[in-house]
């Protein structure tokens, strides 16, 4: 507001006195230690803070001088006394409204008074004489209120706050308080007749128009009104309350609120009317000697601009005594207020301070002031030469700034308004105008209550950590010396700061109050910083042995209480009975929160030490160390509770660490438990499992409880192995394991089983359990082992020493595809018929069972005094069989050279086989002629030239193939010292033999394989065709015949085979299926594939 014209007191260029009067520094309203402070005392130093106040001079100069100012809604309304009134909106504050006041005078009189409304639209200048003003928003001329009484000085103006500010242009009813006592009600509003407006009103009797006049209300002792308040009660305007003042009473109001005539009036009457019967209105009264009085509040300021106004929250009422102030509190509106209803709260009265006398500065005078202003903490007390604050909490002085005196220069300050909207204080005289700033108001206040010893609200304006901690250790300190300890640990722990931890736990320690001490601990715990291990660790251990000695003080306790009382019943008892447990409940939730601040090796030993082993089992439990409690459960011989927290955790380590005791005392809730966790390795289990052979359940009297023990942990095995496929149950280890638990518990036919479903190849050391089975006697079982392990003999042999004839058959017959020694098994069992039984007829019986022995196998082990007739007919069977056994060979040789000689006459056959060739039929591959070349004529009749099969034969024939003509070609060619190119040096080269390496370590076969698409270029078609086809001997021609003339042929043979060997036609079908249609080197029209 007017920021750019401010200049404050303490500038050298200050206008005015109101700088160079400033001789008696501002007073800091800081934290002071006195109740009262006035001028004779010494101020506080001032902080390095800014003050609250800051009086500074509106560089503005008024064209006339000042009659009056007003403020609201942030707009100043400045009275001049050549009947102009400026109005200045300070949101534009460089536009001045002019608004001519007809007067009667050539000026307006002296204590003419502006009176603007909440929302400075509506306004009213009244002067001493009874002329009366209105103004509506931007009007430019004031218009006279003709329908007043005659003679009615307007003192005070209590507006009335419309449903809608900005849409109506009515006042709707509004009370004017007046000089003679009464109290008006009245409705203004602008003429809408005519003219351009808010300008232009209705005249009434040549005025304004005032559309309702009516006097409401008369004061018994007739006094100035000289303040008035009027305040709604709710949004449907049925009730209101209502405050007056005069310069010795102020009274209240309170009613309901009629329905307005036709002009809009007449809703006050009803809320009057109670007060002018038999209802006397509700007043208080303080006299005194003093001939003016103001009356001010102090209303909160909205939050926003859409939210409603709030009522005012406090009075402060100018008085002769002093200030009376108090705080407001409207009732609601339904029910109906009742009219004695008291609406001044906490009413106190402030006496005036004392000020130095100007003609004696030694002696002190209390002076009233002219006029005083509310704040929310301050009260604002404006005398002739100084302008005071005082705080409202403790009545102290606590910023004084001294003002110019001489009005010729301008200095005078003659009044003060109050912007009560926007919460701006404003002083004004003759020349000048003056903007008092108020900066944090509260900044101190919490200082102030705390001295007041008022901490919750202290504690509710303090701003920072520093403040708010000092307010508690000073509210600790006070509750600790009335001997409320636990809202003292309360306090002391949120004041972490300024209160010293060992200060005030020695403090709780020496007081004996433990409770409050854990508490205390407890708080700091909290609020100790998540990084600060070692003092959070401290400091929870500490804390457990707090509780731990209070769970044993409450225990003793409930002891002794008990032992006095005989059968421990009462009400004593259950309240302590009570308390553990609560107690006992916090500590469970202590561990619970802070686990991770103990030491776990230190806890265990602090609560064993207070024997509480529920509290160190569920320590343990919270921490993960299930081992702790499992081993306690197992030391306890709590078998199924050490179960069940091995079940509860998800540490294989446990099942394994545990696994013998449990499994000795409790086999069956062990396996079931083993059989709930199917990541278990079978073969950690398996010492366990064994120790059963070696050590008997030591709570056990009986061997049934080692037996059940036993049964318990094949169940197990057979489990693990049968519904676990991984590679731990199918482990030896495991398979040995079952073995050997059911070879000690003697059960053969649970070990016959086993060994049946057991798959080749044995998972279990069969030599191991053949041991096993053997020192237990167990001859079935070694049997199976045998016949296992391949062992046939030995099985056999086994079965027939013990006996069993069905058994040794079932095993001679075990071995598939050795014949021989099937033959030899059954020829043991045999022979223990034969010579060991010497039982004939059961011997020949057991002939006929088996289709490998014959009686002649037997008859050695009969002996020579045997009688044929016990088995003649065997014997003549035996005969007999090998009769026709002899006739079938017989006949089948006779097949076989049957056979022998028609291959002979087929080939005799086939060497007289010929084919008709016609004279003009032509080669099927070349297309040549086959009249006057050599030629091969195949079966299909297809026939070739030398030449032609040659070439073709090889372009299809395999590398092994091609290497064996091209050696061909090249014997032939040196037998017959027939000269070929010189291709052959490369061909020999090539046929080298494959372990044959080059100077660079290149192999002969790598050689091949890269000359490998150059063999077919090594057979000379015309050469290989000359060598053939030349004459086979020269004999006929009577030339002698070369030594080497046989191998030549031989030679020419085997090359005649290989050419000559199927049909080309045929065959090449079959070798070329996968050789591409266009080969390498041949033309490039790739293009013409293309799909």
């Amino acid at each position: 507001m007017f920021d750019e014209y401010l200049e404050h007191t303490n500038s050298p260029d200050a206008l005015g006195g109101l700088g160079r009067a400033s001789a008696v520094p501002a007073p800091y309203e800081g934290w002071e230690q006195g109740a009262y402070a006035d001028v004779a005392s010494p101020l506080p130093a001032p902080s390095a803070s800014p003050p609250i106040f800051d009086l500074s001079l509106v560089q503005f100069t008024p064209p006339a001088p000042l009659l009056h100012l007003a403020a609201s809604s942030n707009v100043l309304f400045i009275l001049l006394t050549t009947s102009t009134l400026l109005r200045i909106d300070l949101a534009h504050a460089d536009t001045i409204t002019p608004i001519e006041i007809p007067s009667t005078t050539a000026s307006l009189p002296p204590d003419t008074r502006v009176f603007p409304d909440p929302t400075a639209r509506h306004v009213l200048v009244c002067t001493p004489q009874g002329e009366n003003y209105y103004i509506f928003e931007s009007s430019k001329k004031a218009r006279a209120l003709g329908r007043l009484p005659r003679g009615t000085v307007v003192e005070s103006v209590a507006w009335n706050r419309p449903p809608s500010p900005s849409s109506s242009t009515s006042t709707g009813p509004i009370l004017l308080g007046t000089r003679q006592g009464t109290i008006l009600e009245v409705v203004l509003s602008p003429s809408s007749s005519s003219g351009p407006g808010a300008d232009v009103f209705r005249r009434v009797g040549g005025g304004a128009e005032e559309r309702y006049v009516r006097q409401v209300f008369a004061l018994p002792e007739p006094q100035s009104v000289s303040g008035l308040r009027l305040q709604i009660l709710d949004g449907a305007r049925s009730a209101a309350a209502v405050i007056a003042t005069t310069s010795t009473r102020v009274y209240t109001f309170v009613g309901a609120l009629g329905r307005t005539d036709g002009e809009g009036g007449g809703a006050f009457e009803s809320l009057f009317t109670p007060y002018a019967g038999e209802v006397p209105p509700k007043f208080l009264e303080l006299p005194g000697e003093l001939s003016y009085s103001e009356v001010h509040f102090w209303t909160p300021p909205r939050m926003t601009t859409s939210a409603p106004p709030s009522p005012p929250k406090a009075m402060a009422w100018l008085t002769g005594p002093g200030i009376y102030h108090s705080t407001l509190v409207f009732p609601p509106a339904a029910p109906a207020p009742s009219p004695d209803t008291a609406l001044l709260h906490s009413a106190a009265l402030l006496p005036y301070p004392a000020s130095p006398s100007p003609v004696s500065p030694s002696t002190l005078l209390t002076t009233p002031p002219l006029h005083i202003a509310l704040t929310q903490h301050h009260f604002l007390l404006l005398y002739s030469d100084r302008l005071r604050a005082i705080r409202a909490l403790d009545d102290r002085v606590v910023w004084e700034e001294t003002l110019g005196t001489d009005a010729d220069e301008g200095e005078l300050v003659r009044g003060m308004a109050v912007d009560e909207v926007a919460g701006t204080v404003w002083l004004w005289g003759e020349r000048g105008i003056w903007e008092l700033a108020v900066r944090d108001e509260e900044r101190d206040v919490w200082s102030v209550m705390l001295e007041r010893r008022m901490f919750e609200d202290a504690l509710k304006f303090a701003k920072t950590p520093a403040q708010r901690d000092l307010i508690h250790s000073s509210q600790a300190d006070d509750y600790f010396a009335q001997g409320r300890f636990l809202q003292a640990s309360q306090s002391y722990a949120s004041a972490a700061s300024s209160a010293s931890f060992e200060h005030v736990a020695l403090r709780f320690v020496d007081a004996g109050e433990m409770d409050a001490l854990r508490w205390y601990v407890s708080a700091r715990l909290e609020r100790t910083r998540k990084g600060d291990l070692t003092q959070r660790m401290m400091l929870a251990t500490w804390l457990l042995e707090i509780y731990l000695s209070k769970c044993n003080d409450l225990e003793d306790a409930i002891a002794s209480a008990s032992g006095a009382g005989g059968d421990g019943g009462g009400g004593g008892v259950d309240d302590l009975r009570t308390e553990l447990a609560i107690v006992e409940d916090d500590l469970r939730g202590f561990l619970e929160g802070y686990k991770a601040n103990l030491d776990k090796g230190t806890v265990y030993d602090l609560i064993a030490s207070h024997g509480r082993t529920d509290v160190l089992l569920h320590f343990a439990e919270l921490v993960g160390d299930y081992a702790k409690v499992a081993e306690h459960w197992v030391m306890e011989e709590e078998w199924e509770r050490a179960i069940g927290v091995v079940n509860r955790q998800s540490s294989l380590d446990l099942y394994y660490r545990f696994a013998s005791v449990l499994l000795r005392n409790a086999p069956d809730a062990t396996v079931a438990s083993w059989m709930r966790q199917p990541l278990l390795d079978p073969r950690r289990l398996i010492p366990a499992v064994l120790n059963l052979q070696h050590r008997p359940s030591p709570t056990s009297s009986t061997s049934s409880d080692s037996a059940s023990a036993s049964a318990a942990a094949i169940r197990y095995l057979h489990w693990s192995i049968n519904s676990q496929a991984t590679p731990s149950s199918d482990s030896p280890t495991v398979h040995n394991a079952l073995v050997s638990l059911l070879a000690s518990a003697s059960d053969e036919p649970a070990l016959l089983r086993y060994l049946s479903l057991e798959t080749p190849p044995p998972r279990a050391d069969l030599d191991y359990a053949l041991r096993l089975c053997a020192d237990r006697g167990m001859v079935n079982a070694c049997v199976q082992i045998y016949g296992r392990m391949g062992r046939w003999e030995e099985s056999v042999d086994l079965a027939l020493e013990r006996g069993d004839l069905e058994l040794a058959k079932m095993f001679a017959d075990k071995p598939e595809g050795d014949e021989a020694l099937r033959k030899k098994l059954w020829l043991k069992i045999a022979r223990v018929l034969v010579q060991d039984k010497k039982d004939i007829k059961s011997a020949m019986r057991f002939l006929e069972a088996s289709d490998l022995l014959k009686v002649e196998d037997i008859l050695p082990f009969f002996p020579s005094f045997a009688v044929v007739d016990d088995f003649k007919d065997e014997i003549c069977a035996a005969l007999e069989r090998y009769a026709e056994r002899i006739r079938d060979l017989k006949s089948e040789m006779d097949d076989a050279t049957r056979s022998a000689d028609h291959v002979r006459r087929d080939i005799d056959a086939l060497r007289q086989r010929f084919v008709v060739v016609e004279p003009g039929e032509k080669c099927r591959l070349s297309g040549r002629p086959l009249a006057g070349s050599q030629f091969y004529v195949f079966p299909s009749g297809y026939a070739y030239t030398v030449e032609a099969l040659i070439e073709k034969v090889t372009s299809y024939a395999p590398p092994h193939v091609l290497r064996r003509i091209i050696h061909l070609q090249n014997e032939i060619a040196r037998e017959t010292n027939s000269p070929l190119p010189d291709r052959r040096a490369f061909a020999s080269s090539v046929l080298l033999p494959p372990t044959t390496t080059n100077n660079h370590g290149t192999s002969t076969a790598g050689r091949l394989a890269q000359a490998g698409d150059r063999l077919r270029e090594l057979i000379l078609p015309d050469a290989l065709a000359g060598i053939i086809t030349a004459p086979r001997s020269s004999e006929k021609r009577g030339i002698a015949v070369p030594s080497n003339a046989k191998r030549v042929e031989r030679l020419k043979a085997e090359l005649d085979e290989i050419l000559a060997a199927s049909d080309p036609l045929c065959d090449a079908v079959v070798a070329e299926l996968d050789r591409p249609f266009v080969q390498d080197g041949e033309g490039g029209d790739e293009d013409g594939w293309a799909i």
